[in-house]
């Protein structure tokens, strides 16, 4: 972990025995982590720790920690009391306080020399930074910060006082961030309560189009637009300035009242709205999904993590894309004809399509891994035990079991399918390249070849595919299938619901004979 590259700050009264190796391991590992010893408890200070030992040394540890503030006291003692085992080293924790970083209510002003003419050329300029001196003040008001870059600029002598003036990201005379200044007792908030309660509205706004306004979910979906327009009004003005709360909450109101018309007139416009409420639901899978997989991404500080996550997933997906899972789609689906994948000849295309059926294995690892890496943010995993990663691998193993169990069940109902659709005298139809055909089969030679059963030219077959000169047939009536040369036949496609087909021409035959 680089420095800097922590979120939570925590000072550990730790308690250390050993000798001058212990010592120095101690302080390297401390080191490895980018944890500071800050300084070493005089005796007055350990007073109230020291347990009778004299030779043990009272050290205050800054522990640096990625991830949310509570519970973070907790983890920081966990990692140090781990060394006991991973290092063989004697250190016990009394103390853990995490370290509370006060607000700061300035505000970054750019300072930029003053146009002459307040044209609207000059005003672009100023809005785009083109005059910008490359300055940049920190304070808490507009005339804090023109005086303090004008204090700075003078002794260098490139521009007079009076023409430089300061300005915000946006050229406007107050800040529009986060972080209000003159507000008493503000702090920079989260938006993510804002953002949730517009994802709220419009998922309302969907519910509606799909539910229609005079049903009960129509009414529920109007109640909880109305909730969300007057949280979005109440949490836009959490840092708003006291002259612009009423603007701020007219703003989320209007925000949070588009956000359902924009929901409604979604499901309005798709073809099935209620179908198209599931995509809601899937959003915010998704952003579940990322925000975990993030959290655990900025936690990489191991290389158990490989074996943890990373490696099953990546064995899940090689066995997805394996071009033999196509084969076992294939083959599930052609049982019901008595036939095999190499009968048919599917196009290599689409045994690659019938492979990537196995996909949906891997969201059920990426949410495993979002679990991970969420009780990791929340420091519930602190100190990796084989238990958890036990469990993990073996959800994930159960899953992928699962998955390569569903889509062969799935490949055999289809062929069911087909087959009773079959039996009825329909053609069935295309399933992954293969394509059945209802066809009458012209024999050019007196004496056909067939394997399988007696070929009968006088009524039709099914044509399920072909392969190194072979058609796979299946008769309708016997139930079973047939295969005979392609080049000893002529096929000749037939409506459903033929029941004979005609006999072949005698020339024909004669010919084709000689």
């Amino acid at each position: 972990m680089t420095a800097g590259n922590f979120d939570q700050r925590v000072r550990v009264i730790v308690e250390f025995r050993g000798d001058s190796v212990d010592r120095e391991l101690f302080e390297r590992t401390l080191q490895e982590k980018d944890w500071p010893i800050v300084r070493e408890l005089a005796y007055d200070e350990r007073r109230c720790f020291d347990a009778g030992a004299p030779a043990a040394v009272f050290l205050c540890v800054e522990v640096r920690l990625v991830g949310a503030r509570r519970g973070a006291e907790r983890a920081a003692g966990l990692h140090l009391t781990a060394l006991r085992q991973s290092r063989a080293l004697d250190v016990k924790v009394h103390l853990a306080q995490a370290l509370r970083t006060a607000d700061d209510h300035r505000t970054f002003w750019y300072a930029y020399r003053t146009p002459a003419s307040p044209r609207r050329r000059e005003r672009l300029q100023v809005l785009t930074g083109a005059r910008d001196t490359g300055r940049v003040v920190g304070a808490a008001s507009r005339e804090q910060a023109r005086r303090a870059a004008r204090a700075w600029l003078e002794p260098v002598g490139a521009y007079e006082s009076s023409g430089t003036d300061v300005r915000t990201e946006w050229g406007v005379a107050e800040p529009i961030g986060g972080s209000r200044p003159g507000v008493a007792n503000s702090r920079r908030r989260s938006q993510a309560p804002f953002v949730l309660t517009l994802a709220t509205a419009l998922l309302s706004g969907a519910v509606l189009s799909a539910a229609g306004v005079v049903s009960l979910y129509g009414m529920a979906s109007l109640l909880i637009a109305g909730a969300s327009a007057f949280l979005a009004s109440r949490l836009a003005i959490r840092d708003a300035l006291p002259d612009r709360r009423r603007s701020s909450a007219v703003v989320g109101g209007v925000l949070s009242l588009g956000a359902t018309v924009g929901g409604w007139a979604a499901g309005a416009s798709s073809p099935d709205p209620v179908v198209g409420l599931w995509v809601y639901p899937g959003i915010l899978a998704v952003a579940f999904v990322v925000g975990g997989l993030w959290a655990l991404a900025r936690q990489w500080n191991s290389s158990r993590e490989v074996l943890q996550w990373v490696l099953p997933l990546l064995i899940s997906v090689a066995l997805t894309l394996m071009p033999g899972l196509g084969d076992v789609v294939h083959w599930f689906y052609l049982d019901a004809f008595g036939l095999e994948p190499g009968d048919v000849g599917v196009p290599a295309l689409w045994r690659i399509a019938a492979a990537l059926t196995f996909l949906p294995v891997l969201p059920i690892w990426f949410l495993t891994a979002a679990v991970w890496g969420y009780a990791k943010h929340l420091h519930q995993v602190v100190v990796h035990r084989w238990m958890p990663v036990t469990a993990l691998a073996v959800t994930g193993i159960l899953c992928t079991a699962l998955s390569l169990l569903l889509v062969p069940m799935s490949s055999a109902q289809a062929g069911g399918r087909a087959w009773q659709q079959a039996v009825r005298g329909d053609t069935p139809g295309t399933y992954r390249g293969i394509k059945p055909e209802r066809v009458c089969v012209q024999p050019l030679k007196k004496h056909i070849a067939a394997d399988g059963a007696e070929f009968d030219p006088s009524r039709p077959y099914l044509r399920i595919g072909s392969a190194h000169g072979t058609v796979a047939l299946w008769d309708v009536r016997l139930r079973v299938p047939v295969k005979v040369p392609s080049g000893d036949v002529t096929l000749v496609p037939v409506a459903a619901g033929t029941t004979k087909c005609s006999p072949p021409r005698a020339p024909a035959a004669a010919d084709a004979e000689k």
